[in-house]
């Protein structure tokens, strides 16, 4: 199970890559988020084991992209 502080770094992670694709993309913040939430790359966010919650925001997008995620 997490702990808070990475549960924290996770959320922080993810509003901090929606809003940054937000501005690369001139896109909805909302639509960005449900594209997100509904592939496994969310699961993977928020899987201590992956780390992908401490790797920041630019690399979670990349990991996105690399998932076939439009982002």
């Amino acid at each position: 199970m997490m702990s808070d502080r990475q549960l924290w770094c996770a959320d922080t992670t993810l509003a901090l890559a929606i809003q940054m694709a937000a501005q690369e993309r001139s896109e909805d913040e909302q639509t960005l988020f449900r594209l997100i939430v509904e592939s496994p790359v969310y699961d993977a966010l928020y899987d201590e084991t992956t780390d992908l919650w401490a790797l920041g925001p630019a690399y979670l997008l990349d990991f996105c992209r690399s998932c076939g995620i439009e982002i």
